[in-house]
């Protein structure tokens, strides 16, 4: 047999009685080596012994179950941490600031003088816009809301301007039935005063007193009404889709320097933005 303070192997395991734990932690102290295990010398001979004791093994399994239940409570407990850290972030990001009233106000105006350089959109644009106006970084969580809602005004000018200039190609037709393409009447029917009547929402948003100083703006927003309506007259004609046809008129005026009150209208890399 042997002695007390000797040490005993289990597995790799060494356990000594005698082993001096008052420096480890209580939670990590393996329990003492117990005394009827002194003279078995493998693990066969302790779980032999176990089976013959019943109550105890039924104890230990017991004891086992409970440690793992104490696991899994911790790994819950860590996991809710983590989710509650998660919410936390989430609602830090939502407890921003709202953006002041005059400031969506301005974005709407220079969406509006946007719309008198293209009709067609992209996300990157809107955001390149908002992020301008706003001053707002791209990963603003803020950005997300702004970007639907120049999206929603852009959509409603393009509606708006589909059906007035629908309309104005059906007058022309009414007053004109003789005219056949190219529609060089078109020229005397769609006067500034005409066009300036399709843009009015949209040169109010400008600053008006450089706009009428820039005679180069003024001639290529007429000419795209012009273009826009013979393309309207064409695939009425053709009996195409209307509304694709607004879209492709972009040339004539995607690269004017449209002014406005802050500026960003003018700058902006439109062209790029929309990947011509």
């Amino acid at each position: 047999m042997k002695s007390s303070d000797e040490n005993f192997s289990v597995t790799g395991q060494t356990f000594s009685d005698n082993e001096d734990e008052s420096n480890i932690p209580l939670s990590e102290q393996q329990p003492k080596f117990p005394s009827q295990f002194h003279n078995m010398t493998n693990e066969f001979e302790i779980a032999l012994w176990l089976a013959y004791h019943q109550r105890i093994l039924n104890l230990a399994i017991s004891i086992r179950n409970g440690m793992s239940t104490r696991v899994n409570e911790e790994e819950c407990e860590t996991s809710l941490i983590s989710n509650l850290s998660h919410e936390a972030v989430l609602q830090s990001g939502s407890s921003l600031p709202e953006i002041d009233q005059h400031i969506k106000f301005q974005l709407q105006e220079e969406c509006k003088a946007l719309f008198l350089r293209t009709r067609n959109n992209t996300v990157a644009l809107y955001e390149e816009l908002v992020v301008r106006v706003c001053k707002i970084t791209k990963t603003d969580p803020r950005l997300g809301t702004l970007v639907k809602d120049v999206g929603s005004w852009f959509n409603t000018y393009r509606y708006k301007f589909h059906v007035a200039i629908v309309k104005l190609a059906n007058e022309f037709k009414t007053t004109h039935k003789r005219a056949v393409e190219p529609y060089d009447e078109l020229d005397e029917f769609i006067t500034e005063d005409v066009w300036r009547q399709l843009f009015q929402m949209h040169l109010r948003a400008t600053d008006q007193q450089k706009l009428r100083k820039d005679s180069e703006i003024i001639t290529n927003l007429g000419i795209f009404v012009r273009h826009v309506v013979k393309a309207i007259l064409i695939a009425q004609r053709d009996k195409e889709d209307t509304q694709a046809v607004v879209k492709k008129c972009d040339e004539n005026t995607i690269d004017l320097p449209i002014p406005t009150k802050l500026g960003i209208v003018k700058v902006l890399p439109v062209r790029d933005l929309l990947d011509y």
